[in-house]
């Protein structure tokens, strides 16, 4: 008895009616009885292309049943409808041959996959179809391109803030609006998901918000009425590190290539701002994230690196006094100490340099309460002055978007001069150069947009001590965190005066240095 198994698929079953596999099997089932076979299995991929490389569960289960032995043969309706692509053919082909399994289809007949020409003719087929599919792919790709040009939406009623229409929905609209204010405010992805999430609005499918779809909303074209287009992944050296000619775009963000037929949410300038933001290397998530006011901000007054959080655990010791109540001292003439009796370790939360081979030098620590106290009443006294008013002028859009224009451009000539060296174009010392000059320029920039930016932070600050303090409570940490970069450029912590192992706090240690 011929045991068989039958496989169909159809890549697009828009309805799923599963009418396309259904034809298919009944075709094979026909086969099937005519050669005088037994059917016990049926496999479907409803709905699943063969091509672009997604898991197709009927497949796998359909090789597990070649190489475990249950099956002798295999009937498809054709070819191209078990694989479109080289590498599955291979598998089916080793799966086949290792387990004389016979491989047979309606459409094409016999695959002889025992002989060296019946392999050869099996990727001859396969190599057809899969240029077919290589093909259509393309003829695809250039029509979504064709109708980003022309600025036709694409599944715009699938997207959060429109209707299924294509209308703007009014509440989702408003609560994006939000968002995007409260990010060009500082506040960053992740604390707009929490809130997102704790206030229970959901997202178009009902589920609760990751960070990568807030980010994946707020940076797409569509929110302002406009068209985005991504083109295919770069693919050689020259293409991976330039986009357009310019550096290519963080995760999820195509390029604006022509206004849309439909009505926008927020504006251009706006989405701007925000791919600009989000793009920056400077907000990589692989980098440590401070759970503290000041972390970060305070600098060693010995050797300027940034100070960050460290636990301490401390223990009240006393000196250790001998049977006739002398203090004992060790061979070098210090102090033995020994813990008190009855005493319990404490810990304590300070900011420290943190003592690293050619980084920190670890001479320096103060206590985490006391100066992000100090820190705040310095910037509540600051703010609160007519002095710094100026500060909370709102930048033009112009005036950021040409720092962000002037850093691209830096970062391009930064890659170019990386591969013109690589490549032989340029010496060593003359790339060396270039590259120092380059990113001695990129330093300055991203010094200017601080400023630029901060002072988004605190246009939506209200004037008054009072106001100041009220909206400071309702803040999280990094919006705090924002303000506080708005208006000072870091925070020096000197050395202790006092003797080693003080625990009392000296304010005169602590010296801000304000922005210009």
């Amino acid at each position: 008895m011929m045991r068989v198994a039958i496989y169909a698929r159809i890549s697009s079953d828009r309805d799923g009616a599963r009418l396309g596999v259904a034809r298919q099997v009944e075709d094979c089932k026909a086969l099937a009885a005519k050669k005088g076979w037994t059917v016990t299995t049926v496999l479907e991929d409803n709905d699943l292309s063969a091509w672009t490389g997604k898991p197709r569960p009927g497949y796998e289960t359909l090789l597990d049943l070649m190489r475990e032995g249950h099956i002798d043969a295999v009937v498809v309706w054709h070819t191209d409808r078990l694989t479109r692509s080289s590498v599955d053919l291979n598998t089916i082909i080793t799966a086949a041959e290792r387990h004389n399994v016979v491989v047979h289809s309606v459409m094409a007949g016999l695959l002889d996959l025992s002989t060296a020409s019946g392999k050869m003719q099996a990727r001859i087929v396969g190599a057809v179809a899969e240029h077919e599919s290589d093909q259509k792919a393309e003829r695809i790709r250039r029509k979504h391109q064709e109708l980003a040009e022309a600025g036709k939406p694409a599944s715009l009623g699938q997207a959060y803030g429109y209707n299924a229409d294509g209308t703007v929905n009014a509440v989702e609209a408003a609560v994006i609006r939000d968002l995007v204010a409260r990010l060009l405010a500082g506040e960053s992805i992740r604390s707009l998901t929490r809130w997102l999430n704790a206030e229970g609005i959901r997202s178009k499918k009902g589920g609760e918000w990751s960070t990568s779809t807030v980010r994946q909303v707020l940076t797409s074209g569509r929110i302002c009425g406009w068209r985005e287009w991504t083109p295919r992944t770069p693919r050689t050296r020259e293409e991976r590190a330039n986009w357009n000619g310019k550096p290519r775009r963080g995760w999820g963000m195509g390029e604006l290539v022509a206004e849309g037929e439909w009505e926008g949410i927020i504006s251009r300038s706006q989405t701007d701002r925000i791919r600009a933001l989000l793009d920056d290397p400077e907000r990589r998530t692989t980098k440590r994230r401070h759970y503290l006011l000041s972390a970060g901000i305070l600098k060693c007054g010995v050797c300027g690196r940034s100070m960050n959080h460290k636990v301490e655990s401390r223990v009240t010791r006393i000196a250790m006094r001998d049977e006739q109540g002398r203090t004992v001292k060790d061979a070098q003439g210090r102090v033995v100490r020994v813990r008190k009796p009855g005493a319990t370790a404490t810990t304590a939360s300070r900011y420290a340099c943190i003592a690293q081979p050619g980084r920190g030098c670890g001479r320096v620590s103060i206590s985490c309460p006391e100066v992000d106290a100090l820190v705040t009443e310095a910037v509540f006294e600051a703010l609160s002055g007519a002095d710094l008013s100026p500060r909370a002028s709102t930048p033009s859009d112009s005036e950021v978007a040409a720092i962000r224009d002037q850093m691209a451009d830096a970062e391009a000539r930064l890659v170019q001069v990386g591969l013109d060296h690589a490549d032989g174009v340029i010496g060593r010392a003359e790339w060396l150069a270039m590259k120092k000059r380059i990113e001695s320029n990129l330093e300055g920039l991203r010094a200017r947009l601080p400023d630029a930016e901060g002072a988004n932070v605190l246009a939506a600050l209200p004037t008054g001590s009072a106001g100041l303090r009220r909206a400071w409570s309702e803040m999280d940490l990094d919006l705090r965190r924002a303000v506080v970069q708005a208006v000072i450029e870091r925070v020096i912590v000197h050395p202790s005066r006092g003797p080693k192992g003080s625990a009392r706090f000296d304010p005169d240690r602590v010296e801000a240095v304000w922005r210009a």
